[in-house]
């Protein structure tokens, strides 16, 4: 049972995954469709983290009271409307609607998660979270891949010498991917209600107290020093991704004259990165290493890569080192998710998840934000030479951190 669960929590994230990356490369050229600049344009991609950041404690809550299988349900077919809009969308205006209301119901990630908490013993939880990472990845190569044959299709008949005229599709091109993402909330719906059954021992059996979001959820979590690190790495490190997430296309538009086609193939190459990793490096890695010291490692690869993206002269050598990001931050999530639940009470997995995602969240609400602006105003390699001082930082706080750990584990050990 718990063996066709885990097969069906990774299915539902593929799916989840397959639809956010079909609309991602397409959604600055969207913007850019009713007038946006690249201010505009980092705050309808913050728009969406805002939403998460306040109602991802509020699904974490409710999984730990009501049960994993409910929330999930709820936020997928939350996805399918907020894709259903994106696809209707004929203005700015429309565009953040859609987007706030996908970062509402945007806690399947973390959900996920929970379920995973739930399924795993300690010791296997980094490898079935990097698996969980793997499924991540590939729903982020086929979706932008998707999304450039669904923005672009007369240049993939082209090449394959097909001669096929495509060009009626032209006005349908920027809202069909957000109706086939739709489709596929739709379809991720009817599969985790038929196939996913309630992981959740722990779910409360009293409803009266409906209370879902405080801040006392993060007084709860930031408890001790160690997860206090943790949670400032996640932050800092996802600032920094984030940075390159929000004006990757336009940088590519800018130095290269990209268009969605050539974006939306770059971001399939980010997924086929972060699959390989997640799925077949991270398990061996962490049976070499410690987690600890994977921590340190990825957020070093994280400062070399994004130091280096802006600078490079080519489309391939920007290749190079965007691996060396995708290295990096592949190891960083699972690493980060498993240190986190961890340390985190038994009965309060989700509540600890949920404040987690918030966090990931409240970085993503900066990170666009601020490569926005910098990148309007300052030029394209400004975000990237941000994100690599922001990089440098969360690699000092792991080194920090590598020290508590140790100092704590001697503390036990005399103490014993």
């Amino acid at each position: 049972m718990k063996k066709y669960a885990l097969a069906t929590i990774y299915l539902t994230v593929f799916l989840d995954i397959l639809g956010f990356g079909l609309i991602i490369p397409l959604l600055p050229f969207y913007a850019q469709k009713f007038g946006a600049d690249a201010g505009t344009i980092g705050l309808l991609m913050a728009s969406n983290a805002v939403a998460q950041f306040i109602f991802n404690p509020v699904w974490g809550r409710f999984s730990d009271k009501y049960g994993r299988r409910p929330v999930m349900l709820l936020t997928v077919f939350g996805s399918a409307i907020a894709y259903g809009l994106f696809g209707f969308a004929d203005s700015i205006f429309l565009l953040f609607v859609s987007r706030i209301l996908a970062g509402v119901t945007g806690a399947t990630i973390g959900v996920a998660q929970s379920f995973v908490a739930d399924l795993t013993t300690k010791e296997n939880r980094s490898k079935v979270l990097g698996q969980l990472g793997a499924a991540f990845g590939l729903g982020f190569v086929f979706g932008p891949a998707l999304s450039g044959f669904l923005a672009s299709p007369e240049i993939y008949l082209k090449s394959a010498n097909y001669g096929i005229d495509l060009s009626y599709l032209a006005p349908y091109s920027y809202s069909m991917p957000g109706y086939i993402s739709g489709f596929l909330a739709l379809i991720n719906f009817a599969m985790v209600y038929m196939f996913l059954p309630e992981s959740n021992a722990n779910v409360s059996k009293e409803k009266k107290d409906r209370k879902a979001f405080d801040w006392d959820a993060f007084k709860i979590v930031m408890k001790n020093n160690e997860m206090i690190m943790l949670i400032g790495i996640q932050f800092i490190s996802m600032v920094s991704l984030s940075n390159l997430f929000a004006t990757f296309s336009l940088f590519l538009q800018e130095k290269f004259n990209y268009g969605i086609f050539e974006s939306s193939m770059v971001f399939a190459y980010f997924g086929i990165c972060s699959s390989f990793i997640q799925g077949f490096l991270v398990a061996k890695l962490v049976k070499r290493f410690s987690e600890v010291k994977l921590l340190a490692i990825s957020t070093f690869l994280l400062f070399l890569g994004m130091s280096l993206i802006s600078y490079m002269p080519n489309i391939y050598l920007i290749l190079v080192a965007a691996t060396i990001i995708f290295f990096g931050n592949g190891i960083i999530n699972p690493c980060l998710t498993s240190l986190i639940t961890q340390r985190a009470n038994e009965n309060q997995t989700g509540i600890t998840l949920g404040v987690s995602q918030s966090i990931s969240s409240l970085a993503r609400i900066f990170g666009p934000l601020w490569g926005g602006f910098i990148f309007q105003f300052a030029g394209y390699h400004y975000p990237y030479i941000t994100g690599g001082i922001l990089a440098l930082i969360s690699f000092f706080m792991s080194l920090k951190f590598v020290e508590l750990i140790n100092k704590n584990n001697l503390d036990s050990a005399v103490k014993n």
